[in-house]
């Protein structure tokens, strides 16, 4: 290196990334919104669709900046579909694309097993999914669920499917 020279900057990093997760936040938060518009609206007072319609507008705007950041930061120069292709099955987007499935089957199989069966199932599957050990797994998934099922039904008195089993465990 000659004394004096100046090095370039630094490319910037990719940001697939945030491309493809802010496209699907922009895709989720434009569902959340208008579902929510299909909740009943009593006179004179907001109705039970106005906290989601505000929470999907914020989750809109956050994530439409994510995608004009990462299309900002992005060098279309080197587009390669390996690189895209490890992006998008990175152990991350795995992670994430999990967690949501899991609450999507969650949201399907409670009303016909109950609350604690799914939620037991569910949380079991994500440890699983986090590498945990499947005793420590078990373990927690069922006192986690339990407790859950405490606090929801009998404290703040929210029903819950109740399932097949007597008093709704």
């Amino acid at each position: 290196m000659v004394k004096g020279a100046v090095m370039p900057p630094p490319l910037p990093p990719d940001a697939m990334g945030d491309i493809i997760f802010g496209v699907i936040f922009v895709g989720l938060a434009l569902g959340i919104y208008f579902h929510s518009q299909t909740f009943p609206k009593p006179l004179g007072q907001p109705g039970p669709g106005l906290f989601p319609q505000i929470v999907s507008l914020l989750l809109l705007g956050a994530s439409t900046f994510l995608v004009v950041s990462g299309v900002a930061k992005r060098s279309f120069r080197k587009f390669s579909w390996r690189k895209l292709l490890r992006e998008v099955f990175s152990p991350g987007a795995r992670n994430f694309l999990g967690t949501v499935s899991m609450v999507l089957i969650y949201l399907f199989i409670s009303p016909h097993i109950g609350f604690f069966l799914s939620a037991m199932l569910i949380l079991f599957l994500l440890m699983l999914q986090l590498k945990v050990h499947p005793v420590v797994a078990f373990s927690v998934a069922v006192m986690v669920a339990a407790i859950s099922r405490l606090l929801f039904q009998n404290f703040l008195k929210i029903p819950l499917p109740p399932g097949p089993f007597p008093g709704g465990w």
